[in-house]
């Protein structure tokens, strides 16, 4: 590893930060401040978005990046709500309700499946897919319709789960960062950080007033078991399907309400000047005899006129087309998309074993949530037979409202237009039929039921004009066969449902099957706790932090109260008992340094841990202050050999790094460094002013520059470049992985 270290940027802060975290994936850096906002920067301090708190004066607790690094999570101290936002644009793609009010200590995103068996899987592509193998995508919604942005299918090819720690010791558990799945009570304490997973046990470290603890916890249906995954997956593609659904039925009530509601309003008006009954039967009136009241002619020449009636039709006509596309190419395609969704966890429930250890003991209310999915695609197909049926009426209507208009302003009647046939006065009739059925109730507000669409997107009351199953074959043979009315194939369709009103009774009853989800999971926990060697300030540490090696084991690190000594600790399984863990640990003493010439540097008390971070699991990032001479140290501690020195009960910080033909770093120049944030997996580093206003992005392990010929650029790397500075680089300023 090259211990180089370049400044990429540095600058000052009108807020001070209160949190920093780098992208797993990206060389993005996400931020909080004290003004509880959260924003995004490039390594040139580019800010690619900001975004302000959900209420003012609340502050962030805690932030953390998905581990694919296209998602943020984020907890309010005032709020009980997990926030996930989208990386690219800022937007909130799902919020979460806690299940408790503690203080969350820690979040960690960790996934949980094995990476060997999800790259072999992510050829089979369609499996990920929220219409499933058999069905086609679904098509893209119209941005026009509806102020929602489009909600991406945040499915995770790879299983991962965010762990919310506690002040009291519980751990909560999100699949994919939205499902609640459990909390696990691991012991009395403060939760302070959680790794692991990627096949792997769940390593928790736990602080208390008495100990600190490591809790290692097994669950052989996450490590191994495909299980789990499917369940998610399915409630993952659900949740997006019914967020689709929500967005569809939005654009189809938006479409319908904007360009109706003025002729609604028109016809309302005119209904309330009127005593009841009295609108339908001036139309009839006009139709049956051709002369009409005066209030109806007022109405017609001053309030609709010749022109708005024909914008209003052309309006109409698009309405209707617009619906129409709607509920055939997104409403039917997104309702057949949950059937599948929903058949395929009648599956599961009926295999059993795991899946009924997760919650899926009975097959019913799956059962009752695709019943409530086939009768909302039957209301689907409903519609389409009103939509139908209103574009014959209204058309017939208009025309021949049209001709009347013509006739009383005393215009010419084109010849195409005067011809009423005796289907189009039963057409009209028809539509004319409903103008007088809102209101009946007591205590409802008189208007006109204009058209039977409408009343399809209404939520609170039922159908005031239902279609009949008259004429209808199988409605005949249903009701001549009782048994068939029962069946489980059969398709039962109430018909004086809403459509809003279908679709509450799917979203319920999907919220009952989802709702037992998961309840079995915290049994299936296997926990192994190690209590740490006793060290009387470890319980007011300051700084920690902890990683998962290669093996699967634990690395701790952990500074004491006076911040002059760093503990080291590495949890493995023990390999005679698997229930047990083992343990080792060093002390390693900060004061004990000395210079690149190997001189004692000055004061042996004066050099004080301000923070640390692990960089890898070879190295862990240490900010050294030294007040004795006000400067402060940028240290990567090479891990390599330090537990072979595990007989001794303290050695020197400079020893350590000396293990691995390191020395000292220069110290860190222009910046009173307090705190840092690493990442191993981006080789860049983020150091913290100590009033927080001040931030020094920097690169590390930067590849070095081979020789030139040229004097002049020889000169110039002799003479150094003040952006770059060395850590624990020897004579060949690089170190060499053991």
């Amino acid at each position: 590893m090259s211990c180089a270290i370049r400044q990429l940027e540095e600058r000052q802060l009108s807020t001070e930060l209160t949190s920093m975290r780098w992208s797993p994936k990206m060389d993005l850096l996400a931020i909080a401040n004290m003004r509880g906002e959260i924003a995004l920067h490039r390594l040139t301090w580019q800010r690619v978005w900001l975004l302000a708190p959900p209420e003012d004066s609340d502050l962030v607790q805690d932030l953390v990046w998905r581990p694919n690094g296209k998602l943020i999570a984020v907890v309010y101290k005032n709020s009980s709500t997990i926030y996930l936002i989208d990386v690219e644009n800022k937007n909130i793609l799902h919020k979460t309700e806690r299940q408790s009010h503690q203080a969350v200590t820690t979040l960690s995103w960790l996934p949980l499946g094995d990476p060997e068996l999800d790259k072999s899987s992510e050829k089979i592509k369609t499996n990920y897919s929220s219409t499933g193998e058999y069905l086609p995508p679904l098509p893209n919604l119209n941005r026009s319709f509806g102020h929602e942005p489009e909600h991406k299918e945040s499915l995770s090819r790879i299983l991962d789960m965010l762990f919310l720690g506690t002040e009291d010791g519980t751990l909560e558990m999100y699949v994919f960062g939205m499902f609640y799945c459990g909390t696990l009570n691991i012991g009395s304490g403060c939760i302070q950080e959680i790794s692991g997973g990627s096949g792997g046990a769940i390593w928790v470290s736990i602080r208390s007033l008495a100990n600190m603890r490591a809790v290692r916890l097994c669950c052989p249906l996450l490590e191994t078991n495909g299980a789990f995954l499917r369940v998610a997956r399915a409630q993952a593609n659900i949740e997006y399907l019914m967020d689709y659904l929500d967005r569809t039925l939005m654009a189809i009530s938006e479409a319908w309400e904007t360009i109706l509601l003025e002729m609604d309003e028109k016809l309302t008006r005119y209904a309330e000047g009127n005593p009841p009954g009295a609108v339908a039967a001036d139309f009839l009136e006009l139709l049956m005899i051709g002369i009409p009241s005066v209030n109806l002619e007022n109405f017609l020449l001053r309030d609709l006129t010749e022109k708005g009636l024909k914008k209003l039709g052309h309006s109409i006509e698009m309405c209707y087309s617009n619906i129409q596309k709607l509920v055939l190419k997104h409403l039917s395609s997104v309702g057949m998309a949950l059937t599948y969704q929903l058949a395929e966890m009648t599956g599961m429930a009926r295999l059993g074993g795991v899946y009924e250890s997760l919650g899926f003991t009975s097959e019913t209310p799956i059962i009752e949530a695709l019943s409530a999915a086939e009768s909302f695609l039957a209301k689907a197909s409903e519609i389409q037979q009103v939509i139908d049926h209103s574009m014959r009426d209204y058309k017939a209507f208009f025309r021949w409202l049209y001709v009347v208009i013509l006739k009383l302003t005393g215009e010419r009647v084109p010849p195409e237009v005067s011809r009423v046939s005796q289907q189009d006065l039963s057409f009209i009739a028809e539509f004319l039929r409903g103008f007088d059925q809102v209101g009946e109730q007591d205590g409802t507000k008189k208007g006109v039921n204009l058209e039977r669409l409408g009343q399809y997107l209404r939520k609170r009351e039922k159908l005031q004009t239902c279609l009949t199953a008259e004429g209808s074959e199988w409605a005949a043979m249903l009701d001549e066969n009782h048994c068939l009315q029962s069946h489980p194939l059969i398709v039962k369709q109430d018909l004086s449902l809403s459509l809003l009103q279908s679709h509450t009774k799917l979203v319920d009853a999907i919220h009952i099957v989802f709702g037992q989800a998961y309840q079995g999971l915290v049994n299936l926990f296997t926990p192994a706790v190690v209590h740490l060697p006793p060290l009387s300030s470890i319980p007011h540490s300051l700084s920690y932090s902890q990683i998962i090696t290669s093996e699967k084991d634990l690395l701790l690190a952990v500074s004491d109260l006076n911040r002059k000594q760093l503990r080291l600790f590495k949890v493995f399984q023990n390999p005679t008992d698997q229930e047990t863990l083992g343990i080792k640990t060093i002390t390693i003493d900060a004061d004990r340094r000395q210079g690149v010439d190997g001189k004692e540097i000055a004061s042996s008390s004066s050099s004080i841990i301000g923070d640390l971070q692990f960089y890898s699991q070879d190295y862990l990032s240490l900010l050294i202050l030294d007040h004795h001479i006000h400067s402060s140290y940028f240290v990567q501690l090479p891990l390599n050999h330090v537990f072979e020195l595990v007989m001794r009960n303290t050695i020197g910080i400079s020893e350590v790094i000396g293990l691995s033909g390191g020395a000292w770093p220069k110290p860190v120049q222009g910046i009173a460094a307090n705190r840092l944030a690493v990442s191993g997996a981006r080789k860049v580093a983020a150091i913290l002013s100590e009033n927080n206003r001040k931030i020094r992005i920097l690169e590390i392990e930067v590849e070095e520059e081979e020789e030139d010929d040229d004097e002049d650029e020889e000169d110039q790397a002799e003479d150094g470049d003040d952006n770059v500075m060395d850590t624990t680089a020897g004579t060949s300023t690089s170190i060499t992985s053991q």
